[in-house]
């Protein structure tokens, strides 16, 4: 049997066997290595670390002791690696992000957060709303029409439960590969260069019409 030793990943301890270990090390290495003169590689890496270590608390909540592996092996073929995807184009625009981030969209049964099925929380998390929101609506339809109560069990029937990581995430149309990741790190520091560009042109708006203002001759 293998040795088991403890790692932390993600500033999370794991339990994992020397040989996954190796295995999981080989491919953070590969990564760490294409990633290390790229921009925003290091948030790259850490936001690829903690989607492995979501992924990997989720067998451990599903009754695995310890992370061996085929767990390694179902997380980095989930993930996907440089080598297999197009991510050195760092010039992907906002629709392709878009059309990604909808079609890793999937409508599940949210039973982390449920009250009966978790059909509410999971159509919430599916169209981005309030899942009170969406209890309010659905009891409201309930009380003066009815028929919602029958969709409801319908839904119960044929929705699947988000019962792994890999399912919940992809309710939600989270970053799921490491393309995924990419393109949200960039198109999130793209975001805050745009937002400080538009704030420091305000504040030099602001500032040019005092001067103008101050400037003018009392009547």
């Amino acid at each position: 049997m293998n040795k088991i030793i403890q790692i932390n990943l993600a500033g999370q301890a794991v339990s994992i066997d020397e040989k996954a270990y190796q295995s999981l090390s080989y491919y953070l290495q590969t990564l760490e290595n294409h990633f290390a003169n790229t921009t925003d590689g290091q948030e790259i890496l850490t936001d690829i670390e903690a989607r492995i270590a979501e992924l990997f608390f989720g067998k451990i909540k599903k009754g695995n002791t310890f992370i061996n592996e085929k767990d390694v092996a179902e997380a980095t073929q989930l993930m996907g690696s440089a080598a297999d995807m197009d991510i050195d184009d760092e010039t992907d625009t906002k629709q392709s992000q878009r059309t990604k981030s909808t079609n890793n969209k999937k409508l599940y049964r949210d039973t982390d957060d449920r009250v009966l099925g978790g059909v509410c929380s999971g159509i919430s998390a599916y169209f981005g709303m309030d899942t009170s929101v969406v209890r309010i609506i659905a009891v409201l339809l309930i009380i003066f029409t009815g028929i919602p109560l029958i969709a409801y069990f319908v839904f119960w029937a044929i929705l699947p439960e988000a019962s792994t990581p890999e399912d919940r995430s992809r309710m939600k149309g989270g970053n799921t590969t490491i393309n995924d990741i990419v393109n949200n790190v960039r198109q999130e520091a793209t975001d805050v260069a745009r937002n400080v560009k538009n704030e420091a042109s305000n504040v030099a708006d602001s500032i040019k019409k005092n001067l103008i203002f101050r400037n003018q001759p009392s009547q």
